[in-house]
């Protein structure tokens, strides 16, 4: 379960909470839902709902901690034993036009045939595209008397994930987002915008993966009736040298599962 929210050339924004299968907030995923990536000459932006094994394998391939054919091989392995739901929408991020080479959910929040933000099949997506609705339409009425009407956030993009999260219990944190104008970024606060962040990001993505596979090969020598539940999200009670446990969950029913024609033409991006 999240909130994701964008608009195409205008913003993108999501939440920071990770929870367990149970809704339990999980404090110890270091990973983040939205990152900058660099691929073949451009600076791109990704934003992720979804499990967060699912999550942190594409983002450690597209942060080239793993090859396409070492992510394809991983996510056949785990695919074997649960279900692995994503979805994802990239942009450049000089520009916020999405970039079609990588798909886009079209999950997407309509009023009057009219597209108020795209969700990404989030959760608390409704949730905060309805507060950009009304607060749009506020604006409109009250901007003669009172000037622009922002929430109390001081922005509308924020106040809006932050109305989901009195909606969605599983969503939460610190709302990282991106905004365009005129073809220009004129704000963002998204993760890896330095190389020192971008290299600190991956050595924790790295001990994450090792986490992740760890827990999946003590399940191959148990009974796997025994261990059905093993990876509703794919690491449920991983554990690394610190023993920190990774399974964590960021989607809702209309995330889409990951497929392996999915997971094949994802590869096939990055090769």
């Amino acid at each position: 379960m999240t909130t994701a929210i964008y608009k195409e050339e205008h913003f993108a924004a999501c939440d920071s909470l990770w929870t367990n299968d149970g809704g339990l907030v999980r404090r110890d995923i270091t990973e983040k839902k939205g990152i900058t990536f660099n691929f073949k000459d451009s600076e791109l932006v990704s934003f992720m709902a979804g499990n967060h094994v699912a999550i942190a394998l594409m983002q450690a391939m597209q942060l080239s901690v793993i090859t396409n054919e070492h992510y394809a091989n991983l996510m056949t392995l785990y695919m074997e034993h649960t279900d692995m739901q994503m979805s994802m929408v990239v942009f450049f991020k000089s520009t916020g036009e999405i970039d079609s080479r990588f798909g886009e959910n079209l999950s997407r929040y309509m009023v009057k045939n009219r597209v108020v933000a795209n969700t990404l099949g989030s959760s608390g997506g409704d949730f905060a595209s309805e507060f950009l609705y009304f607060s749009s339409k506020r604006l409109r009425k009250k901007r003669r008397k009172k000037g622009n009407f922002a929430s109390s956030s001081g922005c509308n993009i924020v106040g809006a994930v932050n109305y989901a999260y009195t909606k969605d219990s599983a969503s939460g944190g610190k709302v990282f987002k991106i905004q365009w104008k005129d073809g220009q970024t004129v704000y963002s606060n998204i993760p890896l915008s330095n190389q020192h962040a971008s290299e600190r990001y991956k050595r924790q993505l790295k001990d994450t993966l090792v986490a992740i596979h760890s827990r999946y090969d003590k399940m191959k020598n148990k009974n796997l009736n025994q261990n059905q539940n093993y990876m509703n999200t794919a690491a449920k009670q991983a554990s690394s040298n610190s023993n920190k446990q990774v399974n964590a969950n960021a989607s809702s029913n209309d995330v889409p599962l990951m497929t392996m024609s999915r997971v094949i033409n994802y590869a096939k991006i990055f090769s």
